[in-house]
């Protein structure tokens, strides 16, 4: 039976180097013990900050100091629980950092109450300090914050309660990624038994042989529809905790309070609904495209993913993907190819699946230590991608560490996804220029319009079902599994159009939502279907050649949290405001598919 291997049979070479930010736990341990007074030294500067200019830069030098050391700590203990999230060593010492740092926080819950105490001409005067002048920007983002901050004491309660309240996450973690996986049955799948697995899903979702397809669908569904009570309660729990922090800082809704720190409005977001509804037509006739070059009707939800030839895709080896990787992102400049050359060499990846590791992909590191990747490489093209996408990621926070200061060197998940998706577009038209096969140029057609149906269409999907249970909960509904399983259905129907008949095993599909870690994230999925509309502009831009593109998105890059999301991305030649960005990715969509008619139906 093909299984994933334990922890402990995964060779070196494949394996990220955490040995470079702490070589032995026991090292760890050390530096987890000097952190023991931290949250007492923070505690002591209280009341000190309207002493002076000087008084509070010492305070921030203090706290910055301090959170770059538990960063460090987290990012040890958790890389090594995504490693098996079945050992409990790990386990363990993820909660203690995430206990410490939430001692920290609620040490520090003095720091926005002071410094909003102080009157708008002292701040005025004191931003003109030498001191001060580094935590300026950053100043003023706090100040944002001002209306929408309690008193020390309920900060103090709020920061205290991040813990508790992240048990619904970790519970879904948990459930998700250890305890079903156990309980998941095995497939034929033409090479033998394989257990299924989140990790393995997409790919054999991906198989040319329809029954393979529908035995990997239904075997994974019906497994799940026995714990959606279970999952149902745990995101019933998790929205609530959202929508009491919301109401605690005086917000009018959840979906107001995450657009927030990022300075974006409502009207972004619904204005992205709007307009991916109005594209659906596009979608909907590259799933009868699919369906007509299948000779399948009806159409399964798990054809959505079917290759659209009867060729075996072409399987990559890791180090043929990286190739393709550095050779595809040379637009970008020789420096950000060699630094990532280097890195991929160096460490920073964690490549194949084993038994227990968290599934899906990431990318991680803090401050002062690798930006690491965590991925499960499978091979397809798919994965290639997939490489492409968090190496963006990874660069980005590479670049911006380098030219930032510590506290300017985080940026917002608006802007992240922009760097990744651009990535993932240069691999795409370096393999679409290279590849002159029919076949293969269909396939990398087929690979793009697929991103647009999983980062355009279905987080735009996944959007409007995050906002509705925001707002039943903020009405004071509850999330039943009923209730989510019937939203949730309505929407797939919607976005996926008549291709498919939606009776019999698609009905399955109503319990996807059960699955999506996102869905915990907080409006966290619109922004990968903005950041996908930026990348195509910046993409076609660099490409085209047209003067300052590329040194102006490098700019964004380096930027960090410098400055605000959407100025950033204006340093790109991207208004995201205006919609422009997106109205132009999604013109784009009935050519691709009518290119790839012309290919598979020639």
């Amino acid at each position: 039976m093909n299984t994933p291997p334990a922890r402990r049979e995964v060779a070196r070479e494949h394996r990220w180097n955490l040995e470079r930010v702490y070589p032995t736990d026991e090292q760890w341990e050390h530096d987890f013990k000097l952190t023991a007074d931290f949250a007492a030294e923070a505690a002591a500067r209280s009341g000190t900050i309207g002493e002076s200019a000087a008084s509070l830069a010492a305070t921030l030098e203090m706290i910055f100091a301090h959170r770059r050391v538990l960063d460090r700590l987290a990012v040890y203990a958790t890389h090594r629980r995504d490693e098996d999230l079945s050992e409990g060593l790990y386990q363990d010492m993820a909660s203690r950092t995430s206990s410490r740092i939430t001692e920290y926080a609620a040490a520090t819950a003095f720091l926005r109450p002071e410094i909003f105490a102080l009157d708008d001409s002292t701040m005025a005067a004191w931003l003109l300090r030498p001191e001060l002048t580094p935590y300026a920007t950053w100043i003023g983002y706090v100040l944002r914050y001002r209306a929408h901050t309690l008193s020390q004491p309920e900060e103090r309660l709020l920061a205290m309660a991040k813990e508790p309240m992240a048990g619904f996450r970790r519970a879904f973690g948990m459930l998700n990624n250890t305890d079903r996986p156990r309980r998941l049955p095995t497939i034929q799948d033409g090479q033998g038994e394989t257990r299924l697995t989140n990790a393995n899903l997409a790919k054999l979702l991906e198989s040319g042989d329809r029954k393979v397809r529908a035995d990997a669908f239904s075997g994974f569904y019906d497994e799940l529809r026995g714990n959606v009570d279970t999952l149902s309660a745990l995101l019933d729990g998790e929205i609530r905790t959202h929508a009491f922090e919301a109401k605690a800082r005086g917000f009018a809704s959840c979906l107001e309070a995450s657009l927030f720190p990022d300075q974006v409005t409502t009207a972004v977001y619904q204005s992205l609904v709007n307009a991916v509804r109005d594209a659906r037509s596009g979608m909907h006739e590259y799933f009868r495209l699919k369906r007509d070059t299948l000779g399948v009707r009806p159409l399964r939800i798990y054809d959505a993913l079917a290759p659209m030839d009867s060729a075996a895709p072409r399987a990559y080896s890791y180090e043929e993907a990286c190739i393709l990787v550095l050779d595809a992102l040379a637009p970008l400049g020789a420096e950000y190819v060699e630094n990532l050359r280097s890195g991929l060499a160096s460490g920073w990846v964690d490549r194949f699946e084993n038994r227990g590791k968290r599934s899906g992909a990431y990318s991680g590191g803090s401050f002062d230590t690798f930006p690491y990747i965590l991925h499960n490489f499978n091979g397809t093209l798919d994965s290639v991608f997939t490489l492409a996408h968090e190496a963006g990621h990874s660069m980005h926070s590479l670049l911006a560490r380098r030219n930032q200061p510590f506290h300017h060197a985080d940026y917002a998940i608006l802007v992240a996804e922009v760097a990744s998706v651009t990535n993932e577009m240069l691999l795409f038209h370096f393999l679409k220029h290279r590849e002159h096969d029919p076949c293969s140029r269909a396939r990398l057609l087929n690979h793009l319009i697929g991103d647009y149906r999983a980062t355009v269409f279905r987080q735009t999907m996944f959007a409007e079902f995050e906002r509705s249970i925001h707002e039943r909960i903020e009405r004071g509904g509850s999330l039943t599994a009923e209730y989510l399983s019937e939203s949730y259905f309505s929407l797939v129907r919607d976005y996926h159009g008549s291709a498919f008949d939606f009776d019999g095993p698609d009905l399955a599909i109503q319990f996807e939502w059960a699955r999506v870690p996102h869905f915990y994230y907080n409006f966290y999925v619109y922004k990968y279907a903005t950041g996908m509309a930026a990348a195509i502009d910046i993409s076609r831009r660099i490409l085209s050649g047209e003067p300052g593109s590329r040194q102006g998105y490098l700019r964004m890059l380096a930027a960090g949290s410098s400055r605000p999301p959407l100025v950033a991305l204006s340093e790109a030649g991207i208004d995201l405001e205006s919609g422009r960005p997106m109205a132009a990715a999604l013109s784009q969509l009935p050519g691709l598919v009518e290119e790839l008619r012309d290919l598979v139906l020639a």
